[in-house]
């Protein structure tokens, strides 16, 4: 039971004296605090001494304090009884809560930031070196600790940073600084430091700290934009053709040297004007169009225009294209144009144009058809008449391959087996393999004809050339002389008589069939040449023949010679052989022919 009470007591747990009096020190304890309580009372009885204790009370508002208990046994008005002092302490707790809550927060920052944070003692030895810094600089927090400031700084930076050290020690932090550092690796890295004074209670300067950035990429990232942006400038300066970009109001705000050459027009005479004050003739031909549609957003095609500049003499074609001009943010804030020079190009267009005529011309005039087509999807570029003359078909009736075969070759299984191998020897890509000679059609006449086809890819043009020639007559003639020539060897085999060709140079002769019969000679060999030949005569008759042979090639008098002749098989045969001269166009004698 509580025996008297201060008004201090009285004030602080809102009380009044006589309920104090009338409570025991239970009812100011939490229920959930009447363990401890128990044991407090146990402790004290065992040792009456001083006692010095931590708990919690609760005042007459229901609040919960947390307190320091001090006690120690006295005498009240005869009775045994124990002086307690009590402290509050529930401020203070707070506030070390606090602390303690900032300093877990301060920590987690020191270990999570992204910046180095070190600390320094006044010699500027590493105190502290988070994480951040084992990773900017490679070394661990064990490797830097006591370490001095100089090595992660290269030497020749050293004396730049006395004064900053100086600064420092005297209190003067917040300092920025921004030099070269120097990794454990060797590689040398750019640093941003903010640096600071540690000062104690009383303003003494304790230490010093620095928090530190790796700015190595933005540094190498801003010098490479100034280099971009200087060789942007060179680019567009120097340019061979023209630059030319439009404000918001499509003044002129860049008017390069190529534009300044070609009009005669000094950049100062053009920057700032709008474009129709200095080029009236811009507005009927498009170009205004074009520069407002940029700005619009539109991404308008180029155009060609005819120019002429009074102060050049220069007169011919610039081809115009505008894109929208816009800032890093995607806003347009203009108009880049650029102009280039196609005079050259659009005279040889011109130049093209008439070759192209000329070559027309003369495929349509050629007694050879001529067809061009797209590989990739078989459309005709070019069809001569000629080409659809031979063929028998109507005029501009082939429009694709396919209709080409159902066009030329009326007979379903013939165009299916003269499709599938002209598509075979296509697909080969042997150009032997791609001429087909002698191909019967039937125009849609009903006319007869045999035709040589020959295709020629151009793959990297993606272009097919295909030529038709009309061999009927061709074809008929040397089926008649092919005929003839077996009439020929009917009559000579019927007659027993041989003929022969000798050409002088090169030394080269041909025997017809019967002849070769005649001397047992096998006609799937080679025909010796005249040379080679004595072997087929006996010495008596090869000796008159080469005499005789030799006096014809001087005097082109035609002979007639009774000669033995020895077969291969050893048997002689006699024969009678004529023969003649064989004269060139200017009459020279380049051979003989006989029988």
């Amino acid at each position: 039971s509580f025996l008297a009470v201060n008004d201090a007591a009285v004030a602080h747990y809102g009380y009044r004296r006589d309920e104090f009096l009338a409570m025991t020190i239970a009812d100011i304890r939490p229920a959930e605090d009447m363990q401890h309580l128990s044991d407090s009372l146990v402790r004290v009885a065992a040792n009456p001494s001083v006692d010095l204790v931590g708990a919690r009370h609760r005042k007459k508002d229901g609040t919960l304090i947390d307190v320091e208990i001090t006690s120690h046994p006295t005498e009240f008005r005869g009775r045994r009884a124990r002086m307690v002092m009590v402290f509050d302490l529930t401020e203070r707790k707070r506030a070390e809560s606090a602390i303690e809550s900032a300093t877990k927060r301060l920590g987690l920052h020191v270990a999570q930031t992204p910046l180095a944070i070190i600390e320094w003692d006044l010699d500027f030895h590493v105190v502290q070196w988070n994480p951040a810094a084992e990773r900017i600089f490679g070394f661990t927090a064990a490797e830097a600790i006591g370490q001095h400031y100089s090595f992660i700084v290269p030497e020749g930076v050293r004396p730049a940073l006395e004064s900053v050290k100086q600064g420092l020690i005297q209190g003067r932090g917040g300092e920025r600084s921004t030099n070269e550092n120097v990794r454990k690796d060797g590689r040398v890295i750019v640093c941003e430091w903010y640096n600071t004074s540690l000062v104690d209670a009383d303003g003494k300067v304790v230490a010093a700290a620095s928090q530190v950035g790796d700015i190595t990429e933005r540094v190498r990232a801003e010098a490479a934009a100034r280099e971009a942006s200087h060789l942007s400038e060179q680019i567009i300066r120097e340019a061979r053709e023209g630059v030319v970009l439009h404000g918001p109001d499509l003044r002129f705000q860049v008017w390069n040297q190529f534009m300044e050459q070609l009009s005669g027009l000094p950049a100062s005479e053009v920057l700032n004007r709008h474009p129709l004050d200095v080029f009236p003739f811009l507005q009927g031909i498009g170009v205004m169009e074009r520069l407002e549609r940029a700005l619009a957003g539109e991404l308008p095609e180029s155009a060609d225009f005819q120019y002429h500049f009074p102060r050049t003499g220069k007169s011919g074609w610039l081809s115009h294209m505008a894109d929208p001009l816009r800032n890093t943010k995607g806003e347009i804030i203009g108009v880049i144009a650029t102009l280039s020079d196609i005079t050259d190009r659009k005279q040889a267009d011109e130049a093209l144009k008439k070759r192209n005529l000329f070559v027309e011309s003369l495929l349509e005039n050629a007694p050879i058809g001529f067809a061009v087509n797209q590989i990739d999807d078989g459309l005709p570029v070019f069809i001569s008449r000629n080409f659809e003359t031979i063929y028998g078909v109507a005029p501009n009736s082939i429009t694709n391959v396919d209709e080409y075969f159902d066009t030329v070759y009326r007979d379903p299984v013939f165009r299916e087996t003269m499709r599938e191998r002209v598509m075979a020897d296509m697909a080969s890509g042997d150009p032997a393999r791609m001429r087909w000679e002698n191909v019967p059609i039937t125009t849609q006449s009903g006319e007869q004809k045999f035709v040589t086809a020959t295709n020629i890819p151009l793959p990297d043009q993606n272009l097919m050339i295909s030529t038709v020639q009309d061999v009927t007559t061709h074809w008929r003639a040397e089926e008649a002389l092919i005929e003839s020539e077996k009439s020929l060897q009917d009559a000579q085999r019927l007659a027993h008589l041989g003929s022969w060709q000798w050409t002088m140079a090169p030394d080269r002769v041909y025997w017809s069939a019967e002849l070769c019969d005649i001397v047992r000679h096998d006609p799937a060999l080679p025909t010796p040449s005249f040379a080679q030949m004595s072997s087929y005569y006996t010495s008596e008759s090869w000796k008159r023949l080469t005499e005789t042979v030799e006096k014809t090639v001087l005097t082109g008098e035609p002979y007639a010679l009774d000669l033995d002749m020895v077969r291969t098989d050893g048997a002689v045969r006699a024969t009678h052989t004529r023969g003649a001269a064989n004269r060139d166009a200017s009459g020279k004698i380049i051979g003989l022919h006989g029988t």
